[in-house]
């Protein structure tokens, strides 16, 4: 895994945002399952980032963690969209991208913290490009850790570029829709995969925890099959430990 854009689920858990966590573990009808107590950590900005320490009987847990990653990923998006974490960009009526990749960012917008520090959506405020890749200008969406995300102008394939050095420049989503809707999903199934680490000790537990983790992966190639076809993909490569 590449240590430069790969979460590693287990370093990750020391982020994502506190309201999202709350929602992702919420059983709606079902009740007195996992036991969760949240503990606060360090971090910096408006939002502070919370920890999820996962209790109960294994079976429960379980129960619990199916039924949050089926709503992170089947649930239809408006129901996933917190607008306290929400970020338009200012301006994205002025971006050269194709109509139905400016619709859903109007409606959807991008999480502004997906895993606080590390992985932020904080998009430029201009109407034109402010980043550039081999494959043309790109529109600034945010970063992930060294890396800059940004949207290209014209075609809406969302790109990773590295700042310096000499890794190359890679695909993140092939179309902005894709990434608008694989940024929200994962901002509500990570602390679910956080929880577990936490609570996967036993052989069994870490073998249900990364099957959780195939199935996060198998859902992003479900949204995005173009992007995500090879193996070392980025949502592959994020869900993978």
């Amino acid at each position: 895994m590449d240590e430069r854009w790969a979460t590693g689920i287990r370093r990750d858990a020391e982020g994502a945002t506190g309201d999202q966590e709350t929602r992702a573990w919420e059983g709606g009808e079902v009740r007195d399952l996992a036991q969760m107590r949240p503990g606060p950590i360090s971090g910096t900005g408006k939002r502070t980032a919370r920890k999820w320490h996962v209790a109960g009987r294994a079976e429960d847990v379980r129960a619990q963690a199916d039924l949050s990653l089926r709503r992170a990923f089947g649930a239809p998006l408006t129901d996933l969209v917190d607008p306290r974490n929400r970020v338009i960009p200012p301006r994205v009526r002025d971006w050269r991208i194709p109509i139905g990749a400016y619709r859903e960012m109007v409606r959807y917008g991008l999480p502004r913290v997906v895993k606080e520090g590390f992985c932020e959506n904080s998009p430029e405020e201009g109407g034109a490009p402010v980043l550039s890749s081999a494959h043309g200008r790109l529109y600034r969406l945010g970063s992930l850790n060294d890396v800059e995300i940004g949207v290209q102008e014209g075609v809406g394939v969302v790109r990773g570029v590295p700042s310096g050095g000499d890794a190359p420049e890679f695909v993140i989503n092939s179309t902005l829709e894709r990434y608008i809707e694989s940024a929200w999903r994962w901002v509500v199934a990570l602390p679910v995969l956080v929880g577990l680490v936490d609570w996967a000790w036993s052989d069994e537990q870490l073998d249900f925890f990364h099957t959780k983790c195939e199935e996060a992966a198998a859902a992003f190639t479900r949204i995005d099959p173009v992007a995500s076809r090879a193996e070392d993909s980025f949502w592959r490569t994020l869900t993978d430990v």
